[in-house]
């Protein structure tokens, strides 16, 4: 089979979303050409095409001159969620440690940490007994959501880990009374018949002073001996004799630099959802459902994963994203891949309708199912609709993780609460024109663009299911079916705010990045968004904070390893 920079013609052949590259697909790509005629010059010309590097990747770039050589033993190139853990652990192991990053300041990690049995999640249980995790349970259930495109042996790995690595998180950021860290204690309705079954996994720190994490972080880093340099990006890997000995970087302040590392390179860089040109190329259906301009990790340019493959390493072969349903945009005529806002309030599950003004799906379960069901409707994007009652409503519908906006059961705040988001965010989206109020239904369909008779229709059937406690078109659960009934009405045009790809470098648990024989790349370990076969398809967000608690769990585990792997 030929390679090509680490891109098999088995990898591109598969390298669409939809499993096989169609014409469509192949022509974003820019790499692709067509010869005139038919017959076996086409087939001559479908040869030629799949075996040239794909134009998101791309060559991989000269040396050029270097100006200065740095020595360290374990590198981590990114800070965040997983660069801090991986540079912190490997100095904790004794290793000299450098960690890059390429922006002018560190990155913070995010909240919502996911981890089984951590100190504070087994208090919780002692009064909670209904949030006790069955570990087999969840292994299944990630397997299922993935349809069976992940690595179960990562699962369990982050299972079994991750509750020590928040009890090491815990205590770092309260050990000088800057935070206190809350274990998220709640998973809804319990005795409701929710869908989906969630599981109690988030952590997140209260903040108790100015302090951020990042600095408190820092600190810690700084009497470790982690030394740091900014506004220093990769530029790609160094092999040496088949081992990853280190990087070349692009320095702000110095130049074009190698940086040498003897006990091996952490890639902490993130996945590719600021990188265009890849998503439209191995992820179109993405591009089309989401509002553009509102991407917080929009410098996810896919450069880890890419020097990742320059250097010989595996690729996941299902491509997947992150998606929240919080965006709003143009309420006339927005339509997916539209600019868009941040609308926090877009994932409750108040009824939502398409274009024609009818519903569509259950709006009741993981965030990007209903986007996933919205790419099918007419511009993919859709109106969420609810009334006056909202606070109360919300409260009913009992959302878990980070869509929660009200206190947890055993009191751990939640990120958003309910004032700041409807007395302060969607203020502000009615003073933006992106929130529609109007004191009856056929204003708001008007706001909305929508067909008066079939959308108040609608709202009609909608009330009726909310009275009788039975969704006769989509088997909503009955808490989460919220009249809409008193004015004023409000609603939005939402569509789909990309937070993060899913899909990255293959690696074993290790966490060394392996090539397509599933062998380890020595000296080459890649942690966070960069590193796949931990999901397929779609988030499981019904696991809070389970990305974030990966990437944490990881990072650690890599620094360690790292550290200590004799050479």
């Amino acid at each position: 089979m030929k390679k090509t920079n680490g891109i098999t013609r088995r990898d591109f052949l598969k390298g669409s979303a939809a499993g096989a590259l169609s014409v469509a697909a192949m022509g974003l790509l820019g790499a692709c050409s067509s010869k005139e005629g038919a017959g076996s010059d086409n087939d001559s010309a479908v040869e030629s095409t799949i075996s040239e590097t794909p134009a998101w990747l791309g060559q991989e770039p000269e040396t050029g001159e270097i100006a200065e050589t740095i020595e360290t033993e374990v590198l981590v190139v990114g800070s965040g969620t997983a660069g801090w853990p991986a540079a912190l652990s490997a100095a904790e192991n004794g290793a000299k440690v450098l960690m890059i990053e390429r922006y002018a300041y560190l990155n913070k990690p995010k909240d919502d940490i996911g981890a089984i049995n951590s100190k504070l999640q087994q208090e919780t249980i002692k009064n909670y007994p209904y949030l006790a995790i069955d570990k087999t349970k969840l292994l299944k259930d990630a397997v299922r959501y993935a349809n069976g495109y992940i690595d179960s042996d990562l699962v369990k790995l982050w299972m079994e880990e991750s509750g020590e690595t928040v009890d090491w998180y815990t205590e770092i950021l309260e050990r000088k009374g800057d935070f206190k860290m809350w274990h998220e204690g709640g998973i809804g309705n319990v005795d409701g018949g929710a869908r989906d079954a969630a599981y109690a996994t988030g952590h997140s720190p209260e903040a108790l002073t100015e302090r951020t994490t990042a600095e408190v972080l820092k600190e810690y880093a700084d009497e470790l001996g982690v030394e740091t340099m900014l506004e220093t990006t990769l530029i790609k890997l160094i092999k040496t004799e088949g081992r990853v000995s280190g990087i070349i970087a692009e320095s702000a302040e110095k130049g074009r630099i190698q940086i040498n590392a003897s006990k091996g390179v952490i890639l902490c860089t993130g996945g590719y959802s600021g990188n265009a040109e890849m998503l439209k190329s191995l992820q179109p259906e993405t591009v089309r459902i989401s509002a553009t301009g509102i991407n917080m990790t929009s410098a996810d340019d896919g450069s880890g994963i890419k020097a990742a493959l320059w250097a010989g390493a595996d690729m996941d072969q299902i491509h997947s994203t992150c998606s929240f349903n919080r965006a709003a945009v143009d309420p006339k005529n927005g339509k997916g891949g539209d600019p868009g806002v941040w609308y926090w309030f877009g994932e409750q599950p108040f009824m939502k309708v398409n274009t024609k003004g009818v519903r569509f799906c259950n709006e009741s379960g993981p965030y990007d199912y209903m986007l996933h069901s919205a790419s099918l409707q007419p511009n993919h994007v859709y109106c969420q609709i609810f009334d006056a009652n909202m606070k109360e409503h919300v409260k009913q519908m009992e959302m878990v993780g980070c869509c929660r906006l009200y206190p947890f059961d055993n009191g751990a705040p939640s990120n958003m609460d309910i004032d700041t988001v409807v007395d302060g965010m969607n203020a502000g989206l009615i003073e933006s024109g992106h929130l529609v109020v109007a004191d009856t239904l056929e204003e708001l369909a008007d706001g909305l663009n929508l067909p008066k008779e079939a959308f108040l229709a609608q709202v009609e059937r909608y009330n009726h299911y909310a009275e009788t406690g039975v969704d006769e078109e989509y088997g909503k659960v009955a808490y989460r079916i919220t009249p809409i009934d008193t004015p004023p009405f409000y609603g939005a045009r939402t569509c789909a705010w990309l937070l993060s790809t899913l899909d990255g470098i293959r690696i074993d648990t290790n966490m060394n990045a392996i090539d397509e024989n599933n062998e380890p790349i020595p000296g080459l370990y890649v942690c966070g968004d960069a590193s796949g076969g931990f999901f397929g398809n779609t988030y499981f967000n019904l696991v809070t904070g389970m990305a974030c608690g990966r990437s944490m769990t990881f990072g650690r585990r890599a620094g360690r390893i790292a550290a200590t792997t004799a050479l």
